[in-house]
This record gives C-alpha cells, sequence and structure tokens, in this order.
C-alpha cells in the first residue's frame, strides 16, 4: 500500500492513504488502478483515482480500458480465435454471402460501468447480419431498398 501512495506522489497524483486504503478493503486491485492513474495522468486524461477505482470494482480492466481510450481497439467479426474466416448466412432467394467485419471501439469512460464488452460487440454484430440478410432479397428476388 505505501508503495503505491510513494508512486502515486512522485507522479504528481495527489490521494490520500484514505483511499487507497479503501479501495484494498473493497477488494479492489490497487496496482491496476495506480498503473492506469499514471497513464492517464501523462496522457492528460481527466479521470480522477477516484474514477478509476470505480472501474476496477465494477470488475473492468482499469489498464486496458485507460489504454483503449488513448488507442481504440479493433474488434474483429468473426474472431480470429473462433476459427471462422466469414460470417455466413443465406439470403432468402438462396443466395449464400459471407462478411468479414471489423469494428474500431473507443472506450467511453463515463460510460464503461455496465457497457458492452468485445463479446457483446460481437454477438450484436452477428445479429445486425442476421437481420440485415432477411431485407436485401425479397422472395420474389427483387431488391428492397
Amino acid at each position: 500500500m505505501l508503495n503505491s501512495i510513494v508512486k502515486l506522489h512522485k507522479t504528481g497524483i495527489m490521494v490520500d492513504i484514505d483511499s487507497v486504503q479503501c479501495h484494498i478493503l473493497s477488494g479492489g486491485d490497487i496496482y491496476s488502478v495506480v498503473e492506469a492513474s499514471i497513464s492517464a495522468n501523462r496522457s492528460k486524461l481527466p479521470f480522477s483515482f477516484d474514477d478509476l477505482c470505480q472501474i476496477d470494482l465494477a470488475g473492468r480492466d482499469v489498464t486496458q480500458a485507460v489504454e483503449s481510450y488513448v488507442n481504440p481497439v479493433t474488434i474483429h467479426c468473426p474472431g480470429q480465435d473462433s476459427g471462422q474466416k466469414y460470417m455466413v448466412g443465406i439470403t432468402n432467394d438462396g443466395i449464400r454471402l459471407g462478411v468479414q467485419v471489423k469494428v474500431t471501439v473507443r472506450a467511453d469512460m463515463k460510460k464503461i460501468i455496465g457497457g458492452a464488452g468485445e463479446k457483446t460487440v460481437k454477438a450484436r454484430v452477428a445479429s445486425l447480419w442476421t437481420s440485415a440478410l432477411r431485407t436485401i432479397c425479397s422472395p420474389s428476388g427483387e431488391s428492397v431498398s
């Protein structure tokens, strides 16, 4: 605990002992919050130590949240780890279509608690893809606009 406070004070982030102790006793990962606070401070981001503690206690990776705020994350759908190269579907007139989707996401720190994670984004993209297939062609084969 003392090392964390010293590290924060050396980088110019003034935090009282009670805040650090409260976060530790709440089950938070103080080392991740300290690293994220230092990273946010160096990047001139407007996040306080308490904001990052809240994100940590909500179960999010604070360091990754700050990093994705600075450098947006690209999510590949379907995921490269899924073994599938394309999301494949069949239109109403029997045409088979396959797509690859890349979604670039920047974290909104005000909404990160309770926000969508990578799995949720992939599921929403897949859902939108299947609903889009239904509207691509009508049963008669004419394009629907």
